[in-house]
């Protein structure tokens, strides 16, 4: 203990001395390289972070800062390689000297010890934080950590380090994530990451979600329209933005809530429910949850087609109007069908038949209208978009109020190639199916 103490002592003034030499090669004639060799040996055996040179040289030209911050990352990763392999092979003759030079014997220990569950996160936190990097490289050569995810840990924790500590040299970080607007786009974008992530380890790697796992997703689908919405919403209707990020708010803290319960349920803390032990993939066919699923996306479609009406001012034609109809019946019927469940499965499965049955007939309709903006068949009468034939002075005053309906043949708004009715379609066939699919299959497995 004293031997450490006075080791430590003894560093300190060298310390110091590389600290101030590497703040001057900031402004050194080769200072790119400086960076770049800074950053790559400091991922192995250097104590000075490369943060100490990447920071001058960003607020002394901030027009080639995104290219330090690269330099920085590219050079540290490269380094990292050299540390796992100095970990991997040259443990004994390089690596151990080097962890007794920083006293980092008891981290490095530590580091192995939880490496079986968490080694890919805790590379990532090493990489990110100011945790000497060194011993999450070299550890991780010693415990032979799989080379790809060694390498991927790495690309990502760096990156975020040093692009991180760049934007907040160029930007007031705080006064640019405080517009509403920047916020709801961030929300969104990083709840569908999210689900591009969960659904590529479901069916790019094969790990088959357990039912919590499918109930953490829902935070996340319902982030995706609620952020757009408090984005779209910041400056002509603020108050609608504050409300809908006060909703993000509570949404994702109970996620966070249940994500803790899940991972306590995998630590051991406590047992997890009774649904967890059976196929994940039934799930979905428990009434109670379709029921709830069933009326929570209707309420999202409507909410979705009043934005666009009052928010975007897309005046909704007679077809559109009535393809809103089959949504309105849902709400209610979807929580008849869940309330049921338990009590009168017979009147939960009526229900849910009706629902099968008016979300057949409302995707038909809505591909009948996409047919009718596409051109394939002309639309109704009520749809040609002309006004009323005026004859008389009250026809034209009614006329000049109620003004001429929308074209049905004319779609205001599309995206990727879709319109209103086209997603209409085929949310109403995927409702459709979630409403009648576990309903078949249970005939099937009775019969």
């Amino acid at each position: 203990m004293q031997k450490t103490q006075k080791t430590q002592k003894t560093m300190q003034p060298t310390m110091k001395k590389l600290y101030e030499w590497c703040q001057s090669l900031a402004t050194h004639a080769k200072a790119k390289w400086a960076l770049a060799g800074i950053s790559f040996i400091e991922s192995s055996f250097f104590p000075v972070p490369p943060d100490v040179i990447l920071a001058p040289m960003v607020l002394a030209d901030k027009s080639r800062a995104w290219f330090y911050a690269f330099i920085c990352t590219l050079a540290s990763v490269l380094g990292a390689i050299l540390g796992y392999i100095i970990g991997r092979y040259l443990f004994e003759l390089i690596g151990t000297p080097i962890l007794e030079a920083y006293s980092a014997q008891a981290a490095f220990e530590k580091f192995t010890g939880f490496y079986a569950d968490w080694g890919f996160w805790i590379v990532i936190i090493s990489a990110i934080s100011f945790v000497p990097f060194k011993v999450a490289t070299i550890a991780s050569g010693v415990v032979a950590m799989e080379p790809i995810g060694f390498l991927a840990a790495c690309i990502i924790g760096r990156a975020i380090r040093f692009y991180g500590v760049t934007a907040a040299l160029m930007v007031n970080i705080r006064l640019w994530l405080f517009q509403p607007l920047r916020r709801g786009i961030m929300i969104t974008l990083a709840s569908l990451g999210v689900l591009a992530a969960v659904f590529a380890f479901e069916y790019l790697m094969g790990l088959a979600p357990c039912p919590l796992c499918l109930n953490q997703r829902i935070a996340f689908y319902l982030a995706v329209p609620l952020g757009l919405l408090a984005a779209l919403t910041a400056s002509k209707k603020p108050s609608l933005s504050t409300i809908s990020f006060m909703i993000l708010t509570f949404i994702f803290l109970v996620n966070s809530a249940y994500g803790g319960y899940h991972a306590g349920i995998e630590w051991g803390y406590w047992p997890g429910p009774a649904s967890c032990a059976g196929n994940p993939i039934l799930w979905l066919f428990q009434p109670l949850r379709r029921g709830i699923m069933i009326t929570l996306a209707s309420l999202g479609v409507l909410a979705a087609v009043f934005a666009f009406e009052y928010l975007m001012g897309l005046a909704p034609c007679p077809l559109c109007l009535n393809q809103r109809i089959a949504f309105y019946l849902a709400v209610p019927l979807g929580l008849l069908a869940a309330l049921t469940a338990s009590k009168k499965p017979s009147l939960s499965t009526i229900s849910f038949m009706i629902l099968t049955f008016i979300f057949l007939v409302n995707s038909a309709y809505g591909g009948y209208h996409a047919g009718i903006e596409w051109g394939y068949w002309p639309g109704p009468a009520s749809c040609a978009g002309n006004p009323m034939e005026v004859t008389n002075i009250e026809e034209l005053i009614l006329s000049l109020e109620n003004g001429a309906p929308p074209s049905c043949s004319e779609a205001p708004w599309r995206l990727f190639g879709l319109s209103l009715a086209g997603y209409n379609m085929l949310a109403s066939l995927g409702l459709a199916l979630l409403a009648g699919f576990p309903i078949l299959f249970r005939r099937q497995e009775t019969s």
